[in-house]
């Protein structure tokens, strides 16, 4: 099976727990830091995901687009909200 295969035989075998978190967790303890750094800037390009909270914060003062926040996973919106009302 070719990577596509594997993941797409990972997200039917598996519990959506162990896609959503030990996946991942997985998957970025097996890369070195500098493969790592490479693959998150593109996805974060890729995606117009903010690289940090303080990237985040910046494009939020800028323009705060609720599109963005509305695409925030619950936990993450809930983080987000806290440092807006902190500011």
């Amino acid at each position: 099976m070719n990577r596509f295969e594997c993941i797409e035989y990972l997200q039917e075998v598996c519990s959506e727990k162990f896609i959503k978190e030990d996946l991942l967790n997985s998957l970025v303890a097996w890369m070195d830091e500098d493969d790592f750094q490479k693959f998150y800037q593109k996805l974060c390009g890729d995606w117009e995901i903010a690289p940090s909270w303080d990237e985040l914060n910046k494009q939020m003062e800028e323009d705060p687009d609720e599109e963005i926040i509305e695409n925030l996973d619950e936990d993450t919106k809930e983080i987000y909200e806290d440092v807006v009302r902190a500011l």
